[in-house]
């Protein structure tokens, strides 16, 4: 995923912070972007193609220039532009409030702004193109209804593979394990209340599905969970329990198909990571799920396995298949918005913000 790249590079952290799961479309923006824990969010307002994502990147780009600990939040549809960023020492953020994520300040003028980008674009220019606009989002809007039929028949075939690796699972060995690998790290907090985050670092998307590698960048201690489908979740719910009874601060990482499902954690006070996404660190620990697998049992399942991973993948490519149509339309109607628009306008509403930013 490029996105990778463009993160990597500036040297900033990156998750997403919504997802297209099997529900629907499934959003953090109240966790990431909370006013109570924030001093100032900046909601950006625009119909598409009016800059947003530019104007999020640019105020990004002097955060990062200035040395300021930087989070960037790419578009979980659309990954190639943002939905947001966070300034943590500024105790800033600025994010795109249009839809799907239809966001409005919590608490107006105290800590949420509205800065609508909407006044620099021409309305008769746009009039002219009204069934155009009209019809490309009508055929866009059923193009994200397909895929997540998709994504939702894709989310019970998984279902399907968790119930079936859990059958063969052996779970008092893994605990085991996975005590093992606490007392070696000494992992354990004071804390009578842990406190938990979530954040996304995959996404299935209109340019296709993959993930960002914040997680391998950020951790001192990288353990990369493979080796059984289905099995992942069952380990890293030992994971997530361990760090509960220690009263440890975490951050979890949902399955962007199935968000009550996790896919990774990661350990703040400790710099300790466990995820269950490839992984291409070379100091990683390898954790091997077929190590906790009851072998004697493992024939009764394993043709329905993999049927069922077969299922799947061809389920999720179809959704994929349906959300690039999606942005095919999605482009098309930026391309008529932006010819609309007044971006010198918007360069001075810009600039404007980045002097109030920073000073």
């Amino acid at each position: 995923m490029k996105v990778n790249d463009k993160i990597k590079n500036a040297g900033a952290s990156g998750f997403f912070a919504a997802a297209n799961t099997r529900n629907g479309f499934f959003s953090l923006y109240g966790e990431v972007y909370s006013e109570r824990e924030l001093d100032k969010v900046f909601i950006i307002k625009g119909g598409p193609g009016t800059g947003k994502s530019t104007v999020i990147g640019k105020i990004a780009d002097v955060a990062v220039e200035n040395g300021l600990e930087t989070e960037i939040y790419p578009c979980s549809s659309a990954p190639e532009s943002l939905d947001g960023i966070v300034i943590p020492s500024l105790r800033t953020a600025v994010i795109d409030g249009t839809s799907p994520h239809m966001t409005d300040p919590s608490f107006p003028g105290v800590c949420g702004e509205t800065i609508d980008l909407g006044r620099w674009w021409s309305v008769a220019t746009l009039a002219e193109s009204r069934e155009e606009i009209m019809s490309l989002i009508s055929v866009k809007s059923s193009a994200y209804k397909r895929a997540y039929r998709y994504l939702s028949a894709a989310g019970e075939v998984s279902d399907d593979i968790v119930s079936g690796a859990l059958s063969v699972f052996d779970h008092d060995k893994a605990k085991k394990a996975v005590t093992r690998i606490f007392e070696k790290h000494r992992l354990s907090s004071d804390m009578s209340n842990s406190t938990v985050k979530r954040r996304f670092l995959a996404a299935i998307s209109t340019s296709g599905a993959g993930s960002i590698d914040t997680l391998e960048r950020i951790s001192e201690v990288f353990y990369s969970i493979s080796g059984f489908a289905g099995a992942e979740s069952a380990f890293i719910d030992l994971i997530k329990s361990e760090c509960a009874r220690r009263g440890l601060p975490v951050m979890l990482i949902p399955n962007p198909i199935s968000p009550d499902r996790t896919d990774a954690i990661y350990l703040p006070d400790f710099s300790v990571a466990f995820s269950s996404y490839p992984s291409v660190r070379e100091d990683k620990h390898e954790i091997n799920l077929k190590r906790f697998i009851k072998k004697p049992r493992l024939s009764e399942i394993r043709a329905k396995q993999k049927m069922s991973e077969k299922i799947k993948s061809t389920l999720v490519a179809e959704a994929l298949s349906a959300l690039a149509e999606a942005g095919k339309r999605h482009a098309e109607v930026e391309k008529i918005y932006g010819s609309a628009m007044d971006f010198d306008g918007v360069g001075r509403e810009t600039a404007r913000l980045i002097s109030r930013i920073f000073g």
